[in-house]
């Protein structure tokens, strides 16, 4: 189920009631999808200690690494099939072949 809540109190109050496994923020603007992992599939501090630290604007936030970007991308495209996540896959083993060499 997706659900938008506007209210950041009301927001943060969900979940931690709900709990889910994860959640994402969606800038209407840009576009730009933030998918938020609550330890799954990988726990978080795995995640965390591998990460890269990107700025944006005056905010660091830690992005996962290639490799577990790709990991991640496999368990998502087994369970929704999703054409987005095959184009993901094959740009993140692409990326990661030409670091390689």
């Amino acid at each position: 189920m997706t659900a938008t809540i506007a209210n950041r109190r009301v927001a943060a109050a969900r979940l931690r009631l709900d709990a889910p496994a994860s959640a994402y923020f969606l800038d209407p603007d840009t576009g730009l999808r933030l998918d938020l992992l609550f330890d799954f599939p990988l726990p978080a501090a795995t995640l965390a200690r591998r990460a890269t630290i990107v700025k944006v604007r005056s905010r660091a936030w830690r992005v996962a690494s290639e490799e577990d970007l790709l990991r991640m991308k496999r368990i998502a495209q087994a369970g929704r099939s999703s054409p987005g996540d095959a184009e993901d896959i094959a740009f993140l083993e692409a990326r990661l072949t030409k670091r390689r060499k």
